[in-house]
C-alpha cells in the first residue's frame, strides 16, 4: 500500500532538507529504520519488528518535498492515519 504526500515550500533547500529529515523521525526512531540521505532523497527502510519493511523516501527539490512510503499489506489498515500525520508534519515543518 502506497502513500504519496507532496507539499510546496518556500525555504531555502538546505533548511527544509533538515525540517523532511523530521517527517520520518517517528519511524525511523521507533522502529529503528535504516536511513540515509542520497544527495537530495532521504531512503529509510525497516528491516525487521512490527513495521518490517516499511520503506520510502522524501526528496527535496528548491520548492516541493515528496514523500512516498510503502507499507506492507498487514500495515495497511493504518493508511489514512500515516497519510494524515504526514500531512499534518509537512504542515507543521514546511511554510
Amino acid at each position: 500500500m502506497r502513500i504519496e504526500v507532496r507539499r510546496e515550500h518556500t525555504l531555502p533547500k538546505d533548511e527544509a532538507k533538515r525540517r523532511a529529515e523530521a517527517i520520518t523521525a517517528p519511524i525511523r526512531d521507533s522502529f529503528h529504520a535504516n536511513a540515509q540521505w542520497y544527495g537530495d532523497r532521504y531512503v529509510f527502510h525497516v528491516p525487521e519488528g512490527l513495521a518490517k519493511d516499511v520503506g520510502g523516501y522524501v526528496n527535496v527539490d528548491a520548492r516541493e518535498v515528496h514523500v512516498l512510503i510503502d507499507l506492507p499489506r498487514m500495515l495497511s489498515v493504518l493508511r489514512d492515519s500515516v497519510e494524515t500525520e504526514i500531512r499534518k508534519k509537512l504542515a507543521e515543518l514546511l511554510p
